[in-house]
């Protein structure tokens, strides 16, 4: 590994930590002066924000002629349910994953 590739990777490594660890520090800043209307608002909205953008996102390139079609529809559905009864973000990413690849196996 030339000098180069080194300082590339260090510097690579270096954004990354700081690219992860930036939201806890400016949470953490902000909480010490005030309580912050913004976070309290992302807070309530960006799990849903996001759960729908991954479930648009999986769904784009779905033909509803394909027999995976029903798996992704099936799926879709206990996503939405899991999420509005548990409020459990990680278990309506989980669940519908792990019943959309059981389903696909079995229909297709």
């Amino acid at each position: 590994m030339s000098g180069t590739e080194l300082y590339v990777c260090i510097i690579a490594s270096a954004v990354t930590v700081l690219l992860r660890t930036l939201p806890f520090i400016i949470n953490g800043l902000l909480h010490r002066k005030t309580e912050s209307r913004f976070l309290a608002s992302l807070n309530r909205y960006l799990t849903p924000a996001l759960i729908g953008m991954l479930v648009i996102f999986c769904l784009k390139d779905v033909r509803f002629t394909d027999p995976t079609a029903l798996a992704a529809g099936i799926s879709v559905a206990v996503c939405v349910a899991s999420y509005v009864w548990k409020r459990n973000t990680l278990l309506s990413i989980v669940l519908p994953t792990v019943l959309y690849m059981v389903l696909i196996r079995v229909l297709v």
